[in-house]
């Protein structure tokens, strides 16, 4: 079982990464200040 959900987190990284291989840093640092703000929210916390 542990060792599914790992193989399952590491395929859906992998797929991310993949998402962003052509990405500069400008967009990287913007998607990851997105998701940071999402967090933030406090209807979200």
């Amino acid at each position: 079982m542990k060792e599914t959900i790992v193989k399952e987190l590491i395929g859906r990284g992998r797929e991310a990464m993949s998402l962003f291989l052509e990405s500069d840093q400008a967009r990287v640092d913007e998607v990851v200040t997105a998701i940071a703000w999402s967090i933030y929210q406090t209807e979200n916390a």
